[in-house]
């Protein structure tokens, strides 16, 4: 999925949502990688890995300036 149309100039905050379909107590998971390739020099390559945060709660205005609350916890990267 390709997120370039949707970045502006600044900070920006990309987010995944994931469901899990299966019956088990498994989770959800996500995997992808975030590249931003600038006019010159080197990409921007951000991971999904633990600097992620998730909560397994809806929460509203998780969109603002300062990203996930606190209350999030960090992903795990396995």
């Amino acid at each position: 999925m390709k997120v370039a149309k949707s970045l502006k100039p600044g900070r920006n905050v990309v987010a995944g949502w994931v469901k899990n379909g299966g019956a088990g107590p498994n989770p959800a998971g996500l995997v992808g990688l975030v590249k931003i390739q600038f006019e010159s020099g080197e990409p921007l390559v951000i991971p999904t890995d633990a600097a992620w945060k998730t909560t397994t709660k809806e929460a509203d205005a998780w969109q603002g300036r300062r990203g996930a609350p606190t209350a999030w916890q960090a992903a795990q990267a396995k």
